[in-house]
């Protein structure tokens, strides 16, 4: 039984949809307010200050902690101190890690590595893949930086 999480800009949904349904059932689509507006078309377009997390699931299974609302605050922070262009909260992947009670958790695009220190942060096993060599290399000094102690796979 595995819960998937799936970040989407909202005028990509039409796309991604799709390529999450062929993984597992998709019972919700979840609104992150951002708290801030992103970059992007400054006269022409409105501010986007969400994003959609497409919620799916390969069985049913219970929410730790109940049922919650479907829309997540969660600042974005200062962004001047992230590592990657896409990165995300600590606080907003632990609260999405922590809704379930799965052992290991997977982020096929690790990026700066917020999804495994959360998952760290947890007591959770981690498995992050990344096809650019450097954010690799951000992911692990992230998870050296983290208080709890790092295992390395040999």
């Amino acid at each position: 039984t595995a819960a998937m999480y799936w970040f989407a800009a909202p005028e990509r949904l039409d796309v991604v949809l799709p390529i999450v349904r062929t993984l597992g059932h998709v019972p919700n689509v979840l609104v992150w307010d951002k708290g801030n507006c992103t970059a992007g078309d400054l006269t022409t377009t409105y501010g986007q200050q969400w994003e959609a997390i497409i919620y799916a699931r390969t069985a049913r299974m219970a929410l730790v902690g109940g049922r919650d609302r479907d829309i997540l605050r969660f600042s974005r922070g200062n962004t001047a101190d992230y590592h990657h262009p896409t990165q995300k909260p600590v606080a907003l992947l632990r609260y999405l890690i922590g809704r379930h009670d799965s052992a290991l958790i997977l982020d096929p695009f690790v990026g700066g590595g917020s999804t495994v220190v959360a998952a760290r942060d947890l007591g959770r096993r981690a498995i992050g893949i990344e096809i650019e060599e450097r954010y690799c290399e951000i992911a692990v000094k992230r998870l050296q930086q983290s208080v709890l102690p790092l295992e390395v796979a040999s």
